[in-house]
């Protein structure tokens, strides 16, 4: 049998309807991400078949600072959802009121700007760790995703830390759609 010629694993950038957009490769796998809208995992396309595994509304992904979609009300992560996989937390369903602050549907972290690094990349493995600081909470969130040449699997390595001297609580979830 022919041996079959396994694609490097690499990152680029590009920008998806106004927003940067982080994108992770290798012979099997596509995962763009959107580091500005709350680390969304947009896509993960399987290459070879060239499926999205991940829902894609018709309506699509307005640009930063589109007026909010007609009908999502004060639902800020309603906004512009589009689908894909988003982070929750720290509160995974319904907005509520913790230690006296507001915490939206869905949690903090899902609508606002991580910070990321390029921690490897090389022809085998790519590694992008993505954080962020909550606004209403001491929580910090750090994922390190990373991808292998040859294999159909996105490796997720997620923390959170107590950035305060007062126990906090948590509910921690994906919304993988």
């Amino acid at each position: 049998s022919p041996m079959t010629l396994l694609a490097d694993c690499r990152i680029s950038t590009k920008t998806v309807a106004g927003w940067r957009a982080i994108v992770l490769e290798n012979d099997l796998l596509r995962i763009v991400l959107l580091p500005d809208k709350g680390a969304d995992i947009q896509r993960l396309i399987h290459k070879p078949s060239g499926v999205d595994v991940l829902y894609q509304s018709h309506w699509g992904l307005q640009p930063p600072g589109a007026l909010p979609r007609a009908g999502s009300g004060e639902i800020e992560f309603q906004w512009n959802y589009v689908g894909g996989w988003q982070e929750l937390f720290p509160s995974a369903n319904h907005a509520c009121t913790y230690q006296g602050r507001a915490i939206p549907f869905h949690g903090e972290v899902a609508t606002i700007g991580w910070d990321y690094a390029v921690d490897q990349e090389t022809a085998e493995e790519v590694v992008v760790r993505f954080s962020v600081r909550c606004r209403q909470t001491p929580f910090r969130v750090e994922r390190r995703m990373r991808l292998k040449r040859g294999q159909a699997t996105l490796h997720l390595e997620e923390t959170v830390v107590n950035e305060s001297a007062t126990p906090a609580h948590f509910v921690w979830g994906h919304h993988c759609v």
